[in-house]
Protein backbone atom coordinates (compact mmCIF):
# COMPACT_ATOMS: atom_id res chain seq x y z
CA UNK A 1 0.00 0.00 0.00
CA UNK A 2 1.30 3.45 -0.95
CA UNK A 3 1.02 5.47 2.35
CA UNK A 4 1.39 9.58 2.31
CA UNK A 5 4.39 11.35 3.52
CA UNK A 6 3.37 13.06 6.12
CA UNK A 7 4.84 16.05 7.52
CA UNK A 8 4.03 16.96 11.31
CA UNK A 9 6.63 19.74 11.45
CA UNK A 10 4.03 21.50 9.15
CA UNK A 11 0.56 20.69 10.47
CA UNK A 12 -1.76 22.98 12.47
CA UNK A 13 -1.38 22.72 16.28
CA UNK A 14 -3.37 23.93 18.92
CA UNK A 15 -2.47 26.39 21.98
CA UNK A 16 -1.08 23.65 23.35
CA UNK A 17 1.22 22.13 20.52
CA UNK A 18 -0.71 19.26 20.10
CA UNK A 19 -1.90 17.97 16.34
CA UNK A 20 -6.25 17.94 16.37
CA UNK A 21 -6.88 14.46 15.22
CA UNK A 22 -3.10 13.12 14.95
CA UNK A 23 -4.26 9.64 15.59
CA UNK A 24 -7.38 9.51 12.57
CA UNK A 25 -4.66 11.16 10.66
CA UNK A 26 -2.14 7.86 10.86
CA UNK A 27 -4.88 5.34 11.08
CA UNK A 28 -5.68 6.57 7.65
CA UNK A 29 -2.61 7.28 5.98
CA UNK A 30 -1.79 3.50 7.47
CA UNK A 31 -5.04 2.42 5.75
CA UNK A 32 -6.80 0.82 9.38
CA UNK A 33 -9.31 3.25 10.37
CA UNK A 34 -11.59 0.27 10.41
CA UNK A 35 -9.09 -2.36 12.14
CA UNK A 36 -10.43 -3.36 15.69
CA UNK A 37 -6.44 -3.51 16.67
CA UNK A 38 -5.61 -0.23 15.54
CA UNK A 39 -6.30 1.67 18.48
CA UNK A 40 -4.25 -0.87 20.62
CA UNK A 41 -1.50 -0.35 18.19
CA UNK A 42 -1.66 3.38 18.66
CA UNK A 43 -1.63 3.02 22.53
CA UNK A 44 1.71 1.29 21.79
CA UNK A 45 3.43 3.73 19.14
CA UNK A 46 2.49 6.87 21.22
CA UNK A 47 4.11 5.24 24.39
CA UNK A 48 6.96 4.13 22.68
CA UNK A 49 7.34 7.11 20.63
CA UNK A 50 5.92 10.24 22.21
CA UNK A 51 8.44 11.82 24.28
CA UNK A 52 10.24 12.19 20.98
CA UNK A 53 7.42 13.80 18.70
CA UNK A 54 4.98 12.86 16.90
CA UNK A 55 7.01 11.54 14.18
CA UNK A 56 8.55 9.25 16.26
CA UNK A 57 5.22 7.94 17.14
CA UNK A 58 4.57 7.71 13.66
CA UNK A 59 7.73 5.82 12.90
CA UNK A 60 6.53 2.99 16.22
CA UNK A 61 3.17 3.19 13.78
CA UNK A 62 4.63 1.95 10.85
CA UNK A 63 6.88 -0.58 12.56
CA UNK A 64 3.93 -1.88 14.33
CA UNK A 65 1.08 -2.38 11.32
CA UNK A 66 2.58 -4.70 9.85
CA UNK A 67 1.50 -6.94 13.08
CA UNK A 68 -2.26 -5.74 12.28
CA UNK A 69 -2.75 -5.79 8.73
CA UNK A 70 -5.26 -8.80 7.88
CA UNK A 71 -2.99 -9.41 4.73
CA UNK A 72 -0.02 -10.35 6.51
CA UNK A 73 -2.55 -12.95 8.79
CA UNK A 74 -3.36 -14.44 5.71
CA UNK A 75 0.32 -14.92 4.62
CA UNK A 76 1.49 -16.01 7.92
CA UNK A 77 -1.42 -18.71 8.09
CA UNK A 78 -0.42 -19.92 4.33
CA UNK A 79 3.56 -20.03 5.51
CA UNK A 80 2.44 -22.03 8.48
CA UNK A 81 0.03 -24.15 6.56
CA UNK A 82 3.03 -25.18 3.68
CA UNK A 83 5.63 -25.38 7.09
CA UNK A 84 3.02 -28.33 8.06
CA UNK A 85 3.53 -30.24 4.71
CA UNK A 86 7.10 -29.58 4.89
CA UNK A 87 7.70 -31.65 7.70
CA UNK A 88 9.94 -34.67 7.18
CA UNK A 89 8.64 -37.63 7.50
CA UNK A 90 11.30 -38.99 9.72
CA UNK A 91 10.37 -36.87 12.68
CA UNK A 92 9.46 -38.95 15.74
CA UNK A 93 5.35 -39.29 15.43
CA UNK A 94 4.86 -37.53 18.88
CA UNK A 95 7.01 -34.40 18.25
CA UNK A 96 5.58 -33.90 14.50
CA UNK A 97 1.89 -34.18 15.79
CA UNK A 98 2.68 -31.86 18.53
CA UNK A 99 4.30 -29.19 15.92
CA UNK A 100 0.96 -29.95 13.84
CA UNK A 101 -1.40 -29.18 16.48
CA UNK A 102 0.58 -26.02 17.76
CA UNK A 103 0.44 -25.18 14.16
CA UNK A 104 -3.73 -25.85 13.89
CA UNK A 105 -3.67 -23.56 17.08
CA UNK A 106 -2.05 -20.43 15.76
CA UNK A 107 -4.39 -21.15 12.52
CA UNK A 108 -7.28 -21.11 14.45
CA UNK A 109 -6.00 -17.69 16.62
CA UNK A 110 -5.51 -16.31 13.26
CA UNK A 111 -8.55 -17.09 11.86
CA UNK A 112 -10.26 -15.47 15.08
CA UNK A 113 -8.03 -12.11 14.14
CA UNK A 114 -9.27 -12.57 10.60
CA UNK A 115 -13.08 -12.18 11.89
CA UNK A 116 -12.58 -9.78 14.37
CA UNK A 117 -13.38 -11.76 17.44
CA UNK A 118 -9.90 -12.20 19.03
Amino acid sequence: MEREHLDFDKMYRDEHGNIPNFEYIVKKNLGILDNPKADPMMHIAWERGHSCGYSEVYNEALNLVELIEPNNLIKLSKIIKSGLDELPKFTIPEVRQGKIDTCEWVLEKIDLINKGEL
